[in-house]
């Protein structure tokens, strides 16, 4: 099993700060799965954070050619 993901981080100068990139592919053989994720808020709209959600999956699968 592979996976691209997250997180990732920085050390500088004795302090180390991580951030999430909430896009991932996780494949096994012919098995492709992209989940991804988002931060909701009360101000959030379902239907823009669906639409950032598959924005998110589409960018992954074209970045790797699925």
């Amino acid at each position: 099993m592979s996976w691209f993901g997250a997180p990732f981080g920085l050390y500088n100068e004795g302090s180390f700060e991580v951030l999430v990139a909430i896009r991932m592919i996780r494949w096994q053989g012919k098995e492709v799965v992209v989940p991804s994720g988002c931060g909701v808020i009360e101000e959030s709209r379902l239907v823009n954070e669906w639409r950032e959600l598959r924005l998110k999956r589409e960018s992954v699968r074209s970045a790797f050619g699925i």
